[in-house]
């Protein structure tokens, strides 16, 4: 940590290094972001696969693609809402601000 304090806005200090940046920048640079975004076009491309080698029509093709990029997607977005709901970590050191 180069910060003294463990709430969000010393863990925010470690994570950007004294550079400014804003929050939606942070997220969206994100590794998760990323696999959010690669990990469902493999899905789709595998359906896609799976069913054009099963001798599926192009429209179904494109369906089945679809439909599996976006599944994925919805699915993992649900595993991973929990995680989103509450603070990853205990705040023991809060900062001047949050007292």
């Amino acid at each position: 940590m180069t910060s003294w304090h463990d709430d969000q806005a010393g863990v925010l200090r470690t994570y950007l290094m004294g550079q400014s940046r804003s929050v939606l920048s942070h997220v969206v640079g994100s590794t998760s972001v990323f696999m959010n975004i690669v990990n469902p076009i493999v899905a789709g491309t595998l359906g896609a696969l799976i069913a054009g080698a099963a001798g599926a029509g192009s429209a179904l093709v494109a369906v089945v693609g679809s439909l599996s990029g976006l599944g994925y997607l919805a699915l993992m977005s649900e595993i991973a809402r929990p995680s989103f709901r509450r603070s990853p970590v205990e705040t023991r050191f809060p900062g001047p601000s949050a007292t």
